[in-house]
């Protein structure tokens, strides 16, 4: 497990170096909607629960389909039937997460006023301005202090084994102003390899946050992480960040 050491705050991501999963999804994942033994993902939630000493009833992860869609949770709330990349929530003993396996999962936590949030942004996302849109929302509607506040930007696939098509490249492309330039390089007239996590950078380096952590290791290492990219069939991490009510 990746613990970002953030004061007052759980902020984390899992590996899946240790867990109950077998075979392909061996060890820790965290993705029910994977083809794996619902028991043995549930046994990796328990577990972490325990590690993290909160209540399993308290984490909850988005229904993920690679939309612009943010969620409020508030406690005691139930799993977001609906689809949706983004959580959000102001309430402390509440902790959003992002489940990934080459995306990028991005974590917020503001002090002051306290909010914490979970962004999942693959290229899709990153199209639909996910993160942007997230943070500006926040702004307007919850009063989100950048001065206040700390982004966590988790493991992810790199560059070089991120190989795209044109697609994307216009995708990305139709945002001059957020230097998707500094994304791309050419392999040849229809294939790029794409940044992904330096797009969502560009983005985020216009708030002026009090602090950015950037974990940079790719999740193309397959003996720590999960990557579609690289495996195909497989299990998924869970970045996660909230708040003990006693902190």
């Amino acid at each position: 497990m990746i613990d970002y050491n953030i004061k007052d705050v759980i902020a984390i991501t899992t590996t899946r170096e240790d867990g109950y999963s077998q075979g392909v999804y061996a060890k820790n994942n965290m993705g029910f909607r994977c083809d794996d033994n619902a028991e043995h993902v549930k046994k990796n939630y328990e577990k972490l629960a325990k590690e993290l000493k909160i209540n399993i009833n308290d984490i909850y992860y988005p229904f993920q389909a690679h939309t612009d869609t943010l969620i409020k949770i508030n406690k005691n709330d139930s799993l977001p039937t609906m689809e949706c990349d983004a959580l959000y929530t102001t309430d402390k003993d509440v902790y959003v997460g992002v489940l990934t396996a080459d995306c990028l999962p991005i974590l917020l936590y503001c002090s002051q006023p306290f909010i914490c949030c979970a962004i999942h942004s693959g290229w899709k996302g990153s199209a639909k301005l996910i993160t942007l849109k997230t943070i500006n929302y926040l702004i307007k509607q919850e009063k989100l202090n950048p001065k206040n506040t700390t982004i966590i930007l988790g493991p992810a696939i790199n560059q070089k084994d991120y190989e795209v098509g044109k697609d994307v490249y216009d995708a990305i492309n139709q945002y001059p102003e957020y230097q998707p330039q500094d994304c791309f390089k050419k392999i040849n007239n229809n294939k790029y390899l794409y940044d992904n996590k330096q797009f969502n950078l560009n983005i985020l380096k216009q708030f002026n946050f009090n602090k950015i952590i950037n974990h940079n290791e790719s999740t193309t290492n397959i003996l720590k992480y999960y990557s579609y990219r690289q495996e195909g069939i497989t299990g998924r991490l869970l970045s996660l960040i909230g708040k003990k009510a006693n902190l």
